[in-house]
């Protein structure tokens, strides 16, 4: 701002100029006001998940290579096999299906040997002794309860069916889960690759406008706006970076693999 207001002065610039930049800059002091209460905001969501305040030793989390899948269809099948959710709901079926059997068990006659063996000596006044063995198979079998078998073995099934069905929609779940996280993984390393490529092109024609506008062949706005051409295409590699260990966090999350793979 001060470099265009000398300019003006000298003859090389104009009022227009000089208001325009006199507006880029309050709009640049507003961007910041926001961009700081959105970092405090930022700080105090860390320091509740932490338990300690962010200090300026913070360093980009490096993600373990050769950790994730080599394709799609192999995450897949991770998240059906390994996805703890679905490993919960799997062990809810099982103990349904016990559930059923036990329910059954008084559909049937219970039978049980019984043996028994008895020895008296001297019951009489004669020097005597006796053994009395008897073995027996008995057969007990309640042909009658008023229907309350049956009713609770129907509630088990249909607790069984209930299991099953939220373990199907688990298993659904989690491999819709799985293509979202890969598809956006994908994204994010194609977006990484492009704004890498517009970095360094802005990097260049910045540098190109600064030694232009030295020679008064741009005007200071030219420079700010290839400024912030530049700090925009930062800001916006830095997003896709971070979507992609987002993304990346995920698929391990959903194929169950993330504890393990990050100790």
């Amino acid at each position: 701002l001060d470099a265009q207001r000398a300019r003006l002065q000298g003859g090389g610039g104009s009022e227009a100029d000089v208001d325009q930049t006199e507006a880029r800059a309050s709009r640049a002091r507003n961007t910041l006001i926001t961009t700081l209460q959105d970092l405090r905001v930022a700080e105090a969501i860390f320091t509740r998940i932490i338990g300690s305040f962010p200090g300026n030793d913070l360093t980009y989390p490096e993600f373990p290579s050769g950790s994730l899948p080599s394709d799609l269809d192999g995450a897949v099948q991770a998240a059906v096999r390994n996805n703890p959710t679905t490993k919960i709901f799997e062990a809810d079926v099982k103990t349904a299906e016990a559930e059923v059997e036990l329910a059954e068990v008084p559909l049937y006659p219970a039978v049980t040997l019984e043996a028994e063996t008895l020895y008296n000596d001297g019951d009489t006044s004669l020097d005597t002794y006796t053994f009395d063995n008897q073995v027996m198979v008995r057969v007990r079998w309640n042909i009658f309860r008023g229907g309350i078998d049956r009713a609770a073995r129907q509630e088990a099934l249909f607790r069984l069916t209930e299991s099953k069905n939220r373990r199907y929609q688990s298993v659904l779940d989690s491999q819709r889960e799985m293509r979202r996280s890969w598809f956006e993984l994908e994204a994010a390393r194609d977006s990484i690759n492009a704004l890498e490529d517009a970095r360094d092109f802005n990097r260049s024609t910045l540098a190109a406008y600064e030694q232009q506008f030295e020679v008064a062949q741009r005007t200071l706005l030219d420079v700010l706006d290839a400024e912030n051409e530049l700090f925009v295409s930062e800001g916006q590699l830095i997003t896709a970076q971070t979507n992609e260990q987002l993304a990346s966090y995920r698929i391990l999350a959903v194929g169950g693999s993330l504890l393990e793979t990050m100790g």
